[in-house]
């Protein structure tokens, strides 16, 4: 299998974020690059529906079809996948004690900020939910997969650990808190694979690269 293919938008890696800034004043959620160029993103869907084809579709067209919905779902993702890198950055540099004052009040504000584009109050999950249309191909089947995995990454899993992280911040000795983080993040990788999985079974029916949403790997968080 050749390598994946990229959306036809600039190259996007949660993993190679840098660390947050606290020098400058960040904008916010709904102000940030990620959410500007994703509102650009003109959506024409009404409604999230997978629907059989009544007519005989070609492998080419299919592929078109696949990697349409792929590229809506890799640009849904992206805030949601920033957010989850940044609340984990954030975490850890919370319980190595790296943060003055004014930086860990300006962390709880960041983590607050960063549970929108993962939840229902924010625009990328509703669109995820709403707004895609999957051609049940065979190879389709497992794209609808995909979606469901990684509706379930974003306004299930990631949405969990964030609020975790947020309670942690404010009490980063309850121990309970602590195993329930560490089992989000766990579960954050599982989506993750399985996403990832879906989108090779799909690529193997079709022969050819999709493209393929951006989800960072996260660390679970040391225990104690």
């Amino acid at each position: 299998m050749s390598e994946r293919l990229d959306a036809p938008e600039e190259e996007y890696d949660p993993s190679t974020m840098p660390a947050p800034s606290f020098t400058n004043a960040r904008a916010p959620w709904y102000r940030r690059p990620w959410v500007l160029v994703t509102s650009a993103v003109v959506v024409v869907a009404a409604i999230s529906v997978a629907t059989d084809l009544p007519r005989h579709i070609t492998v080419p067209q299919d592929v078109a079809a696949q990697n349409a919905v792929l590229t809506q779902m890799r640009g849904d993702a992206r805030e949601c996948a920033f957010a989850v890198k940044e609340s984990f950055t954030l975490y850890d540099r919370f319980s190595a004690g790296a943060l003055s004052p004014s930086q860990l009040a300006t962390t709880k504000t960041y983590i607050a900020e960063d549970e929108v584009p993962c939840s229902f109050a924010g625009q990328p999950v509703y669109d995820l939910t709403n707004n895609i249309q999957i051609t049940l191909t065979p190879a389709g089947h497992h794209i609808d997969a995909a979606h469901t995995a990684l509706d379930h990454w974003m306004s299930g899993t990631a949405l969990k650990a964030i609020e975790d992280i947020r309670q942690l911040i404010d009490g980063p000795s309850n121990a309970g808190l602590k195993a329930n983080l560490a089992y989000q993040a766990h579960e954050l990788d599982v989506e993750r694979l399985h996403v990832l999985g879906d989108i090779s079974q799909a690529e193997r029916i079709l022969g050819t690269a999709l493209v393929t949403p951006t989800l960072p790997v996260v660390t679970p968080p040391a225990a104690g």
